[in-house]
């Protein structure tokens, strides 16, 4: 597969959509924007004429993602809104497509259902990937941190228990109280298990989320996740609501924190540390981290390269099997109080 043939079910940014930008990095790698598809004609078509216009390519419109993944794509790129990523992954199964999903893969309800999906495109030999881009940051948080991620995130007793090993982020989600959670959950999985991957045995051993403003506005999730007491680790989640844009974010490993900062209207990016933390430089550039997940989901379908593939597929059922007891218990505790 030399160059992939891309089909974007939802094309448009009515609801803060991504479609046009994983179009601009799929064109970038050299691939053809086929064809879209969306939930009204009239937006769909716009959406794909300015998308078309964009990445000076013509993009068709198809009247529902079952025609879609019909037509002669080899990828199908699902950045529609979640209820509808279920239409997609059965479509995309239905023509044998690989797939590209936005995150989270379903709906908080349906979550437990993701390992059902990962099977169903492995026996196929599709490659299913997900739009969660926090851990293509990390080669910049390395280059700001030298050396500190391979150190350790703290010592450990005589035990061998990891002690004081923590990972912690901070995100500013649109919706406020326990919808923050729904939206930022899995980005926060998903940096974590690039530093200490999930494997099936890995369990939710704590989890407490406490909202801090009178409206919801600000809140904490407390997290401790792994297979025992000897390889646990805690996380915290710390979110604010932002509306609008930009809205801030960072991450701490290590005990080294790195903000990202949008340096222009352009969007381009950079990772900061605070000065008592780092000698100079304190700041370093950011490459677009969809863009480097868009490089590597392209690089592996060039290659063929169903192992690694298939790691990510791996990475997205324990990731959703961890999302989805995390949520559910923290709904059994919300019913309780």
């Amino acid at each position: 597969m030399d160059a992939p043939r891309i089909g974007l079910f939802g094309p448009g940014r009515t609801r803060n959509g991504l479609g046009p930008f994983l179009a601009r990095f799929f064109a970038a790698e050299g691939s053809q924007i086929v064809a879209a598809s969306g939930r009204d004609l009239a937006r769909t078509s716009a959406a794909a004429g300015a998308i078309g216009k964009d990445v000076g390519q013509t993009v068709a419109v198809a009247n529902t993602v079952d025609e879609l993944a019909s037509l002669d794509i080899d990828l199908l790129v699902i950045s529609a809104p979640v209820g509808a990523h279920r239409d997609g992954l059965e479509a995309a199964l239905r023509h044998r497509r690989h797939c590209l999903c936005e995150k989270p893969l379903l709906l908080p309800d349906e979550l437990d259902e993701a390992g059902n999906y990962v099977a169903r495109f492995r026996e196929q030999g599709l490659m299913l990937f997900e739009n969660v881009q926090w851990p293509y940051v990390l080669p910049a948080f390395d280059s700001l941190h030298p050396g500190l991620r391979s150190r350790g995130a703290g010592p450990s007793d005589p035990a061998g228990r990891r002690v004081g090993v923590r990972i912690a982020m901070g995100m500013a989600p649109a919706g406020a109280g326990f919808a923050m959670v729904e939206d930022a959950l899995p980005h926060f999985l998903s940096l974590w298990h690039a530093n200490w991957p999930f494997g099936p045995d890995n369990t939710v051993r704590e989890v407490a989320w406490a909202c801090d403003g009178g409206d919801a506005s600000r809140g904490t999730l407390e997290l401790t996740l792994g297979a025992d007491a000897a390889t646990a680790v805690s996380g915290r989640l710390w979110l604010q609501q932002c509306v609008h844009q930009p809205r801030p974010a960072w991450l701490e490993l290590a005990r080294g924190r790195a903000d990202r900062v949008i340096l222009d209207e352009h969007y381009n990016l950079a990772l900061e540390a605070p000065a008592a933390q780092v000698e100079a430089p304190r700041r370093v550039p950011l490459p677009d981290p969809m863009k480097s997940l868009v490089t590597e989901v392209v690089s592996i379908l060039r290659r063929g390269d169903q192992d690694a593939a298939d790691t990510i597929a791996d990475g997205i059922r324990h990731r959703a099997r961890l999302q989805h007891d995390i949520l559910k218990r923290l709904a059994e505790q919300r019913t309780t109080e």
